[in-house]
């Protein structure tokens, strides 16, 4: 179902895609005290973070997320766990993304639906962070239009229509 040359170019997206828009909110006024974007980078990095864990078999140590009162402290988070991610596809062969990874917090799932989680494979895992990513750069691009600037065009087709740029972290 998933190739390592899909996620690979999905993960290289997620990460251009993630710092022109945390590049945005740092020339958005007002961003820097919204409470709204603080906790939902907070989110976004966590979630990164907690998945790329799990696929290395570590356990998932929760930050506090008071430690980050400023814009620039996740980020600077986040491109130290873009390049911890971006291992997990080193070495990888196209069988190893259908290996079953149990993930802990499907249980919150499972008690939120009263449904069985279905079995997670590795390539599930690795899709869903960068599709996870996806779904909140649009609320945190929202978020730059409400505080009045015009959010950046990050769509994946953009992306390729540049020529695949790497990220440009400030």
């Amino acid at each position: 179902m998933y190739s390592i040359s899909l996620l690979t170019a999905l993960f290289t997206h997620m990460q251009w895609a993630d710092a022109e828009v945390w590049s945005a909110l740092l020339d958005t006024s007002g961003a820097a005290k919204d409470k709204y974007i603080a906790k939902t980078l907070f989110h976004i990095r966590f979630t990164h973070y907690a998945y790329s864990c799990l696929l290395r078999g570590e356990s998932v140590p929760f930050p506090d997320r008071k430690q980050f009162n400023s814009l620039s402290e996740p980020t600077n988070w986040a491109r130290t766990h873009y390049a911890d991610t971006s291992e997990l596809l080193t070495g990888l062969s196209e069988e190893d993304l259908e290996e079953v990874v149990p993930v802990p917090w499907s249980n919150v799932f499972e008690k939120g639906t009263g449904s069985a989680a279905a079995e997670t494979t590795r390539g599930d895992i690795l899709y869903q962070i960068t599709a996870h990513s996806q779904y909140h750069r649009a609320q945190i691009n929202r978020r730059i239009r409400e505080l009045g600037k015009k959010p950046p065009l990050v769509d994946y087709i953009v992306w390729k229509w540049k020529h695949n740029p790497s990220a440009s972290w400030r």
